[in-house]
């Protein structure tokens, strides 16, 4: 299959907006229960959604949600606290690239389209944001769970989202 009938048989539905959505809104909560070592998190950098994924100078697929976020208490080879604004002033910060499925028809496809990604840069997020991305951590947003001990065992987080009616009232109250 052409890379354009790719992504035009990968268009998302309303389903899909309403989970990137409850994402985006409860980005905060999903960072702070994957990464609850990493003490208190700053999420205030906007989250980009639809985001191409690169391989040199071709798109090979588009990722649905990037989460920028600084670690407030990270620290050093010897163990002293390194602090936000130091960070800040050298512009690096993590990402969580999030791939939301509204449900998971086949988990080999979920997993060749992630992989595929993780091979390639999402050099295009650079552009809208001042700051170097120091690490990307990939994740699966869906209700469908019955695939989550597979998909955590390729080193991708996964994250339990409401079904998309109930993501719908949620963020609209």
């Amino acid at each position: 299959m052409k890379l354009s009938e790719r992504i035009k048989s990968e268009t998302p539905t309303p389903d899909h907006d309403a989970l990137v959505e409850w994402v985006d809104q409860h980005r905060a909560a999903i960072l702070k229960g994957l990464f609850p070592d990493l003490g208190d998190l700053d999420v205030s950098i906007e989250p980009r959604w639809e985001v191409p994924v690169m391989s040199g100078s071709y798109p090979i697929g588009v990722v649905d949600i990037v989460i920028p976020f600084f670690s407030l208490e990270t620290y050093g080879a010897d163990g002293t606290v390194i602090p936000i604004e130091y960070r800040r002033n050298r512009n690096v910060l993590n990402a969580l690239a999030v791939e939301v499925k509204p449900t998971i028809d086949s988990v080999g496809a979920l997993l060749r389209q992630t992989n595929l990604y993780r091979t390639g840069s999402l050099a295009g997020f650079g552009k809208f944001t001042d700051y170097r991305i120091a690490r990307f951590h990939w994740a699966v947003a869906s209700p469908d769970t019955k695939w989550r001990d597979r998909i955590t065992s390729q080193r991708m987080h996964f994250i339990k989202t409401p079904t998309p009616e109930d993501a719908r009232l949620e963020t609209r109250s």
